[in-house]
């Protein structure tokens, strides 16, 4: 790919930058600001100020609407559709397709359940409808300069509180991927046990909804709680795993093959920043091997965040986000030290 301009990014590091000036001249900015820590980078010197202000802007815009008129802290008729449930020994759902006092309603709602053990919620799933009646809260995203990535990637926009004896749920029509989640979920149960089945079902989608606060608590004490959030060590294991199958195919079958697997994998599982951060650099080592040029980590992590601000702005101050990105351009940073130590 030839420069044009003094913003390009090839098969290399940048158009015509040695690789040893890449970390001086591509511009990474690292911007602390009422707590908020974000980083980008602007290849070949060139101002990163144009993509911060562009996210900010957008930001800025979401920050606005987000807010719905509504008269809050007043009771309200409630009734929505299943989209995520947390179990424990508190329970929440997220409700989508909302509709309030009759009405549909933009945004989603995450009802805290009081005293849902030993009734019909304890199985509820994707899919089902639930109904209450209570008090809705604003969910504001932003708290002074802090602001909450999370709400706004599960576009919530109301908080609940609620008795489960007050509560009415249905069963509802699942779609074709929960119907997987389920059978998947089903089958790991009734194979392994439901302790054992619910880890496994947490380490395979990241969803850990049925996992205690103690297992929870027990694997962020041991070091390991990452393992049962799906990102670049899921996507690394699969896809190497592909790669060593097909290790006597050509490229283009090879290339195919692990990028099909790849994005049904993504439409398993969601799509959390990590998730599309780790497809994305994978994918541009995929194109890298089938066009035999050289893989550049940097470049295709740039490329990665890039795509992820281009379409969820916020995400810039989401942590997962923030510590996804942040550890593998440490590891592809100092990397090549130890690297050099170690031969």
């Amino acid at each position: 790919m030839r420069c044009a301009g003094n913003g390009c990014v090839s098969g290399g590091v940048g158009c015509g930058v040695p690789r040893h000036r890449f970390f001086v001249l591509c511009g990474i900015f690292l911007r602390i600001d009422g707590g908020v820590c974000t980083f980008s980078a602007a290849p070949g010197g060139g101002s990163a100020d144009t993509g911060f202000g562009g996210v900010f802007t957008v930001s800025y815009l979401t920050l606005v609407g987000w807010r719905v008129d509504l008269a809050y802290e007043t009771v309200h008729r409630v009734e929505g559709t299943v989209e995520s449930v947390r179990m424990g020994d508190d329970m929440s759902i997220v409700l989508t397709d909302l509709s309030i006092d009759g009405a549909a309603q933009k945004g989603n709602v995450k009802v805290y359940v009081d005293g849902h053990a030993g009734t019909t919620l304890e199985v509820a799933r994707p899919g089902d409808v639930v109904g209450f009646a209570a008090k809705l809260y604003a969910a504001d995203l932003a708290d002074g300069l802090r602001v909450n990535a999370t709400l706004f990637r599960n576009d919530v926009r109301f908080t609940a509180y609620a008795e489960a004896s007050d509560m009415t749920h249905a069963l509802g029509e699942q779609s074709f991927r929960e119907k997987l989640r389920t059978d998947l979920y089903r089958s790991l149960t009734d194979e392994l046990g439901k302790a054992y089945g619910d880890v496994a079902y947490g380490m395979l989608t990241g969803d850990t909804y049925a996992l205690s606060d103690d297992v929870r608590d027990a694997f962020s004490v041991s070091g390991i709680g990452h393992v049962l959030s799906v990102s670049g060590l899921h996507i690394g294991f699969l896809s190497g795993a592909i790669l060593l199958l097909l290790r006597r195919a050509r490229p283009a079958v090879k290339v195919a093959v692990t990028g099909a697997v790849l994005v049904v994998y993504v439409l398993f599982i969601g799509f959390s920043p990590t998730v599309v951060r780790s497809v994305i650099m994978c994918a541009v080592g995929l194109v890298a091997l089938l066009n035999g040029r050289r893989k550049d980590g940097l470049s295709a992590l740039c490329l990665a965040m890039s795509v992820i601000l281009l379409f969820w702005p916020l995400s810039l101050y989401d942590v997962g986000f923030q510590m996804s990105a942040g550890a593998v351009f440490a590891m592809l940073a100092v990397g090549p030290y130890f690297k050099r130590g170690l031969r």
